[in-house]
């Protein structure tokens, strides 16, 4: 499992969908009436519009995207990940959810001093944080409309039936070769990296997808799959332990509001950087950007 940043808020909903989505290409614009999915990778975008046509809303498509960007993209996103979500409800209720990741108890001054070179130990059990994607996940379960089941249902396919590499995912692969070769050698192909174009498939994530869609996301964190998390990471010299699992918490918060050029705008709170965007641009809007190309010194500056 990797340490890095999944969001829920990857995924940019317009609307709220009960009907399918019609879509029309005109040039490189996309449009729809129902509702229209975003994400960094197009077959989580299609995940997300998947629920949606099954009469799912927009937070329903960003657990299903979420879960999907896990599968195609485990680089960059995934279960053991972390992230935070905002989000504006239909009735104009504004949601946060901080899902960041915590530290584990044996993560402590001791221990660090004993494993010596920090930099060694990320790439260990040693360096493995409490995730809190399942979590988050989990909290936005309770104001969605379909099951986690059918929510997971596009991420299983993804990882049992395979996808296409991508020339990223291909050039992750190569960027880290060594460390895959030496830790997770199930993610490369014969020991050599992912080529762009390839079929890859997951059936290990596929397994765990189903036990937590089954079992729902307690399993992650007081059952099953805790257990096993806790059993590796015995075997493995790893400082997390099914405690550590069992306290963890996403937390709902209050968004913070602001505004720019008129727009009003939603951010999540510390100790994200929705603070620090928020200020950034009330001084931006001092400045006329417009009238400057994009490679304008004095735009740069400013």
């Amino acid at each position: 499992m990797n340490r890095s940043i999944s969001s829920l808020i990857i995924a940019v909903f317009c609307l709220l969908a009960t009907q399918a989505i019609h879509a029309v290409t005109v040039a490189p614009i996309l449009q729809s009436k129902e509702g229209m999915v975003t994400a960094a990778h197009p077959l989580a975008a299609a995940a997300g519009a998947e629920i949606l046509e099954k009469g799912g809303k927009a937070l329903d498509a960003a657990i299903a995207v979420s879960l999907a960007l896990g599968v195609v993209e485990p680089y960059a996103s995934g279960l053991g990940g972390e992230g935070y979500m905002d989000a504006v409800m239909a009735d104009g209720r504004e949601v946060a959810i901080d899902f960041r990741s915590t530290a584990p108890a044996m993560a402590n001054y001791k221990n660090l001093n004993k494993a010596g070179d920090l930099g060694k130990v990320r790439y260990t059990p040693k360096g493995y944080c409490v995730a809190g994607v399942p979590a988050g996940i989990g909290k936005a379960l309770e104001l969605a409309n379909l099951p986690l089941s059918v929510l997971a249902a596009p991420a299983i396919r993804l990882a049992e039936e395979s996808f296409e590499v991508t020339e990223t995912f291909s050039k992750v692969n190569m960027d880290r070769w060594e460390i895959l070769s030496e830790k997770t050698p199930g993610f490369l192909d014969d020991g050599m990296p992912w080529a762009a174009g390839a079929t890859f498939r997951n059936p290990a994530l596929a397994k765990t997808l189903r036990i937590i869609a089954k079992k729902g996301i307690d399993t992650f964190y007081k059952g099953e799959l805790a257990n096993n998390l806790d059993r590796f990471m015995r075997k493995n010299d790893g400082w997390t332990r099914k405690s550590d699992l069992k306290a963890y918490r996403a937390l709902s918060k209050e968004p913070i509001n602001g505004s720019y050029r008129g727009y009003d705008l939603s951010v999540p709170g510390s100790p994200v950087g929705g603070p620090r965007i928020l200020a950034t641009l009330n001084i931006l809007e001092h400045f006329n950007l417009a009238i400057m190309s994009w490679d304008d010194p004095l735009a740069i500056h400013r």
